[in-house]
């Protein structure tokens, strides 16, 4: 961070404080939690077999062999796999109001980054004072300010889908959690310093 304190005020107490910080933009994370892995296991399970029974069918290719008979995918299966497709967390709409669905990664889990901006820039106030009247070294000082995200938060999921901004509506206690990232557009900084002077 760079910030630099503006004293106004004849008494050096009141100060104004202006500045940036820089860091990574990713301020947060999100994971399944191991009660839902049962669950998610059996829906990578299931699409593991819908690729797997779809190429073969596609690539007019036996699903498997059996000595010398060779058993193939029929019309009848293929397409009631294609109307079902595969299997997914309903977790919100888009702004077409076409559904989306979370599918968990290759390893069967599923989680979101919170990012903003990387710079940062902060605008505050605080005030100062020594902490003992016979000693002016050791000060003590109360500051408060914003720090500008640079707008809504991103909260994305591990397939690419920014849940703040990409969909109109998002589902269930993960559609509360969004609801509040997207309202803090800027982050309350409270800040108690203790100082002293080394020369």
């Amino acid at each position: 961070k760079f910030l630099v304190d503006v004293f106004p005020f004849h008494n050096k107490r009141w100060h104004l404080t202006a500045g940036f910080y820089w860091g990574p933009s990713k301020i947060g994370e999100a994971v399944n939690t191991t009660e839902d892995m049962p669950s998610l296991v059996a829906v990578g399970i299931y699409n593991t077999l819908y690729d797997k029974v779809c190429a073969k069918y596609e690539n007019d290719e036996p699903l498997f062999t059996t000595g010398q008979m060779a058993i193939y995918v029929t019309d009848d299966q293929y397409e009631s796999l294609q109307k079902y497709g595969r299997m997914g967390i309903n977790l919100g709409k888009y702004e077409d109001g076409s559904s989306y669905r979370m599918i968990p990664d290759e390893n069967s889990m599923v989680n979101a980054q919170m990012k903003v901006n990387s710079f940062r820039p902060y605008l505050g106030f605080g005030y100062g004072s020594s902490m003992m009247n016979t000693d002016s070294k050791y000060t003590i000082s109360f500051d408060c300010g914003l720090l500008f995200w640079g707008g809504t938060p991103d909260v994305i999921t591990h397939d690419g889908t920014n849940l703040a901004k990409d969909l109109k509506r998002v589902y269930g206690k993960v559609g509360d959690y969004v609801d509040i990232v997207k309202r803090f557009k800027v982050y309350p900084v409270i800040e108690l310093r203790v100082a002293r002077r080394i020369f």
